[in-house]
């Protein structure tokens, strides 16, 4: 596998890891970093979204149960500020909607919308929730519609052709027109502390990981212009670097975030019981340690996850 960003085949080996989902078991994948620009890369990632053993609905997010829907709420508060605060209102984007939350939300603050979502199953929930105006490719869009803004929340490292993708969005993009991406940082502590543990690492559905630097260089390479990087996003950041110190103790890899978000039906045995207990104990002065330390982090650019905005040159 050649690197997506230059096509060099020099790399260097980093270590490999397992599957979140079958943590121990199963095969290894092979992580890379690309000794001539840095980008870092999955070997034999999985980008195929039909996959229901890799995306499936609870992978997504259940808002159902009463403290994810209100934590939620919060998180998708704070999501829409992030765009409302460079353009008040207009036409959005968002590839990879996930269930639609976030654009549900900027509809009703205004915003006329439009989502694309590969995942054959969420597509199909999303085809009633959303009124229609998803697709399931960014080619699938009708080529006379321009956006003002353009969202990619924790996508683009799914994303087996980057260049291709900031390519076709850039045409899609109005002149004025904002970028937006989220992204892990593996240039971060956390990722360089936690390794295989890494909570953002997350193989074989991440199939890229960026830094600052490669960011830069990818999006200069497909004609944009980086106005600001915000590495102070600290619901991801926290949480992050959080779920990476609870892997780090040996619990089950990201077990609180597995039940929290996915609903995921652990096992009742005496193991259960003895890893929620341990969460128990561990878990209100771990957060506060997380959310400071995090906070702390942004000042130096070393948070787990970084968010980037930017316009065409």
């Amino acid at each position: 596998m050649s690197c997506v960003l230059c096509n060099s085949n020099n790399r260097k080996y980093l270590f490999s890891a397992h599957s979140v989902d079958t943590p121990g078991k199963g095969k290894l994948y092979a992580v890379y970093k690309c000794i001539d620009c840095n980008i870092v890369y999955l070997q034999d990632g999985i980008y195929d979204t039909s996959d229901k053993k890799l995306y499936f609905f609870e992978y997504y997010g259940d808002s159902g149960r009463y403290f994810f829907r209100v934590f939620n709420r919060i998180f998708l508060l704070n999501k829409t500020t992030k765009i409302t605060g460079f353009k008040k209102t207009g036409k959005i984007l968002d590839i990879g909607c996930g269930n639609g939350e976030f654009l549900e939300m900027m509809a009703q603050l205004g915003w006329d919308i439009f989502g694309v979502e590969p995942c054959t199953e969420m597509y199909d929930f999303l085809s009633t929730r959303l009124k229609g105006k998803v697709v399931k490719d960014v080619t699938d869009l009708p080529v006379d519609v321009q956006f003002d803004v353009i969202t990619l929340w924790h996508v683009f490292e799914h994303v087996d052709q980057p260049i291709d993708l900031l390519k076709d969005i850039y045409k899609r993009l109005k002149k004025d027109g904002l970028l937006f991406i989220a992204v892990p940082n593996f240039d971060s502590f956390e990722a360089q502390f936690g390794q295989k543990r890494w909570f953002h690492l997350d193989p074989p559905r991440h199939l890229l990981h960026f830094t600052p630097e490669t960011i830069k260089k990818i999006f200069d390479k497909t004609g944009f212009k980086v106005i600001h990087i915000n590495f102070q996003s600290y619901w991801y950041n926290s949480f992050g670097l959080f779920q990476t110190l609870l892997n780090m103790f040996n619990f089950p890899t990201n077990f609180l975030y597995k039940t929290l978000k996915r609903g995921f039906k652990y096992k009742k045995d005496i193991k259960y019981t003895v890893n929620l207990i341990g969460h128990v104990f561990i878990v209100p002065f771990l957060y506060i340690v997380s959310f400071l330390v995090s906070f702390i982090l942004g000042y130096f650019g070393k948070t787990g996850t970084i968010e980037v905005y930017a316009y065409k040159k």
